[in-house]
């Protein structure tokens, strides 16, 4: 059947870690035994068992689900699926609702940085938010192209979020040498006027008693010597 849809050879075969043998050993074996092409699939994917709270999911333990019995206790699809993507395929994964939980409050943190970035007014001209960007979705890509570690994609994301905000509310400084805004020239302009005439106010003898002693003085250099 694989054939068939796929061709002679082709390159993913998933499965779970109990199919590797006897399975797929031999599938491999009549395959290539039937074209001759080798190798039948170039890579094979398997998966490590699911446990649920801590033992093999099973029909005889009763504790098997499925995902119309995981929605129908009220729990969000998308939470069930972060929950799958959070442990690589080849690690077991222990699922719990207390995990489905969690993933909720994560979903919520990812949706609200989300809306906070759309509303982000020129996010290109803070070089530190958009270099936490670039960093952020490489190394996203990095972790999905080593073996689909999908955990260490979901780090990375999370890391990105961390970063991302330090970036926006890291108060920028000016370049050396710039001018401040109009706005707050004017202002200071305003201020030191204001200081003048303020000082000015306060002093009204000080100003008064100068311009009495340099008349004085004019005066004494206008008597006559003895």
């Amino acid at each position: 059947m694989s054939m068939k849809y796929l061709g002679e050879q082709f390159d993913i075969h998933t499965g779970g870690e109990d199919n590797i043998f006897p399975h797929h050993e031999s599938e491999i074996a009549q395959s290539e035994g039937a074209t001759g092409k080798r190798p039948w699939v170039k890579c094979w994917m398997h998966t490590r068992f699911l446990l649920v709270n801590g033992q093999k999911m099973s029909k005889s333990l009763g504790n098997f689900f499925t995902l119309r019995d995981l929605v129908e206790k009220g729990c969000d699809p998308m939470a069930v699926r972060y929950v799958l993507m959070s442990t690589h395929y080849r690690q077991p994964l222990n699922f719990t609702l207390e995990s489905v939980e969690a993933a909720k409050e994560a979903i919520r943190r990812l949706k609200d940085f989300r809306t906070r970035l759309k509303e982000a007014n020129a996010p290109t001209d803070n070089p530190e938010l958009v270099r936490a960007l670039e960093q952020g979705r490489r190394r996203f890509d990095e972790a999905l192209a080593d073996d689909l570690n999908t955990s260490a994609a979901l780090a990375a994301l999370f890391d990105m979020v961390r970063d991302v905000k330090q970036a926006r509310d890291k108060p920028r400084r000016r370049p050396k040498g710039s001018r401040p805004p109009l706005a707050l020239r004017q202002g200071d302009g305003r201020s030191r006027r204001g200081k003048g005439r303020n000082s000015r106010r306060r002093n009204p003898g000080a100003d008064s008693g100068a311009r009495r002693g340099a008349q004085e003085a004019r005066l004494q250099d206008l008597r006559p010597n003895p």
